[in-house]
């Protein structure tokens, strides 16, 4: 059985790889054998295929996204890839290294070092960021707005604009 937790990772099985190699096929064929027609209503049905329940909730978590207009990313974590740099954690969190760093240092995301280097385990950085996603709604315009005059504020009172 693959393990689904709530960051939506699955850590497929034999079994699981190989129901997966098998929906793909049908899905491929699919493609293969619809017609293209170019405009909006280019879909492609697929009748019957047989998907992990794992998969199916992360392809329902994505759908539920994409249907309230939210963006989505899929990140594959490679065989071994159990740890990354704090560069690529930081673009997977869509934040700058050094307010990822902070978050490291304050306890918020596990990591261990290599050296000098901080490595940050996948699992725990996934984990953040749907506690993140979750925990707090999306700003509006507004206060998008207001942030960024804010900041525009904060730099002229300390000599930084342009």
């Amino acid at each position: 059985m693959a393990v689904a937790d709530p960051t939506g990772v699955i850590v497929p099985t034999a079994q699981i790889t190989e129901a997966a190699k098998r929906a793909r096929e049908v899905v491929a064929r699919a493609v293969r054998q619809a017609p293209e027609q170019g405009d909006a209503s280019d879909t492609v049905r697929i009748e019957l295929v047989e998907l992990s329940r794992p998969l199916v909730h992360l392809l329902m978590r994505i759908l539920d996204d994409l249907s309230e207009g939210h963006a989505v990313a899929v990140h594959t974590i490679a065989d071994g890839e159990e740890e990354v740099s704090t560069s690529k954690a930081a673009r997977i969190l869509g934040m700058s290294r050094p307010t990822l760093i902070d978050l490291l240092e304050k306890g918020e995301i596990p990591y261990r070092m290599v050296g000098t280097h901080r490595r940050v385990p996948v699992l725990d950085l996934l984990t953040y960021k749907v506690r993140m996603q979750r925990g707090r709604p999306a700003p509006s315009r507004a206060e998008k707005l207001r942030a960024l005059e804010e900041m525009a504020d904060y730099t002229d009172r300390l000599g930084l604009g342009y």
